[in-house]
């Protein structure tokens, strides 16, 4: 069983594959087909085949099926559901996004969506105004994008488990800060000789994507 909790919204899913879902439906983030009646007890969708991944984001939800396929519903004023629309059609129900690809993974932001690949490549769409799709941009996006991968390839291997940030800014002002992916922590001193061994080596794919309101991460594992 999985959980994940959105702005004053929970989801879970259960052993049999059927998510769970309870409280706020101002945008129809709830996924059972209505919208502005709040859900005080769990709300069953059912994704063809169960669920083996959620995220539940500001007010939309994403999954993933057991088959690879991901769906997504709720609001979508910009672009984050990824049905090439954006604005006040939002989504009561789950929809399948195209993505060309087998998911293993979804993150939900703020407005904005993410999913890794089984080939380990990221794909995201929604809001961008930070740059937070990794893209280059702050162009926002209602379809997904594949440029993500090309950004994280490109940074240097790094140390087993570190993280990188892409977009960001002041949830309060809005102030953005710079597009390209960061390192978030740095290890003091010279690199060891099976450090230095590591970043001679090609980058690695991200294993595991996880998203804030108005940022992203990505964590890679090297050894």
């Amino acid at each position: 069983m999985a959980r994940s909790a959105g702005a004053s919204r929970s989801m879970a899913f259960d052993m049999s594959g059927v998510i769970w879902v309870w409280g706020a439906s101002s945008y129809g983030q709830i996924g059972n087909g209505s919208s502005g009646t709040n859900q005080v007890t769990p709300t069953s969708v059912i994704l063809p085949g169960g669920a083996a991944a959620i995220s539940a984001g500001w007010h939309h939800s994403l999954a993933v099926s057991t088959g690879g396929s991901v769906w997504s519903w709720g609001r979508n004023n910009n672009g984050q559901i990824g049905n090439g629309t954006s604005g006040t059609t939002n989504r009561t129900t789950p929809y399948q996004v195209a993505l060309g690809g087998t998911a293993a993974a979804v993150a939900a932001g703020g407005g904005h969506s993410l999913t890794l690949l089984s080939d380990k490549t990221v794909k995201a769409w929604g809001y961008n105004g930070q740059g937070q799709l990794g893209l280059g941009s702050t162009t926002s996006q209602p379809l997904p994008q594949s440029g993500v991968r090309t950004a994280l390839r490109a940074r240097p291997a790094d140390a087993p488990g570190r993280s990188w940030q892409q977009g960001g800014g002041d949830v309060r002002t809005g102030r953005a800060t710079r597009s390209p992916p960061r390192r978030l922590q740095r290890r003091p001193g010279p690199p060891s000789r099976a450090e230095a061994s590591r970043r001679s080596r090609r980058a690695r794919p991200p294993l595991q994507v996880v998203s804030g309101i108005r940022a992203h991460y990505d964590l890679r594992q090297h050894g």
